[in-house]
């Protein structure tokens, strides 16, 4: 294992049959985490960076890897920056952390490329009995909110007015006891009615 930008670089791991690279680019914790379970995979390499800057200098050297696991550390644009080049630069799987607080930062990652994402473990959002009350309209509001767009659009998408996607935003909250748009979609995420 090779760690780029700061830390310690701890032995490399001797290399298993199966083979493939993979790059780690996070957090001390989620590379400390994952660095064992990819071993128990028999992944060839595992090769990590502390920061978008050093993997992109990674990037530069080695040319793609078979994966790269990028952990969106919020407010994180410079992760959704590096997604982005990745892919541009032809690593066929980029994969993102995130957690379940964060459901707007999964949209953004699938638009600049990443194939998927694994969920950072974060403070539990029980589930309130209202969301199982929504309308069909308001879960596609959820729905559209949940990729990031704004009220206008989804108005034009779903043929309502700006003002009536603002008015089922506010009873959606009203419902749920939050009118934070991150929360709400969190929310409809977990009881499994968006996907």
């Amino acid at each position: 294992m090779n760690t780029l930008g700061g830390d310690r670089a701890a032995p490399t791991p001797h290399r298993n049959a199966a083979g493939g690279t993979v790059l780690l680019v996070g957090e001390t914790l989620m590379r400390r985490t994952m660095t064992p379970r990819l071993h128990d995979l028999r992944i060839g390499q595992v090769h990590q960076a502390t920061s978008a800057a050093a993997a992109l200098e990674f990037a530069a050297l080695a040319g793609p890897c078979a994966l790269a696991v990028v952990d969106l550390v919020p407010p994180d644009t410079e992760g959704i920056r590096l997604v982005r080049e990745l892919k541009s630069r032809g690593w066929p799987q980029v994969l993102v952390v995130v957690s379940p607080e964060e459901p707007l930062a999964v949209a953004a990652a699938f638009q600049a490329g990443a194939q998927g994402y694994l969920l950072r473990p974060g403070r539990e959002v029980a589930v309130p009995d209202p969301v199982w009350e929504l309308s069909n309209r308001e879960i596609d509001v959820l729905r559209l909110v949940a990729d990031g767009r704004s009220n206008k659009d989804i108005g034009g998408e779903l043929g309502l007015s700006a003002r009536t996607v603002d008015t089922h935003l506010w009873r959606i909250g009203r419902r749920l006891g939050s009118g934070d748009r991150a929360l709400l979609v969190t929310l409809a995420l977990r009881a499994g009615i968006i996907t």
